[in-house]
């Protein structure tokens, strides 16, 4: 499958990042309408196992230094 990109950010709400009882984390993003029609390719995955990489941008869109890896499994 080829790579799904796309720009989002966190919302700013208390349910942004929730964490079960039973140990599994949901992670919920806001994604401009620009970015929609690659996002939606994350519904292809529903059901299989993928890797996430965060990239940080600043507000001129250029990608920043500071990168964080998250494994989803």
């Amino acid at each position: 499958m080829p790579k799904i990109e796309f720009i989002a950010s966190l919302p700013d709400i208390l349910t942004a990042i929730t964490i079960s009882g039973e140990g599994a984390t949901r992670v919920k993003f806001d994604i401009p309408e620009s970015e929609i029609a690659n996002a939606v390719k994350l519904i292809l995955l529903k059901g299989h196992a993928f890797r996430v990489s965060i990239t940080t941008i600043n507000e001129d869109g250029l990608v920043e230094l500071e990168e964080a890896r998250i494994d989803a499994r």
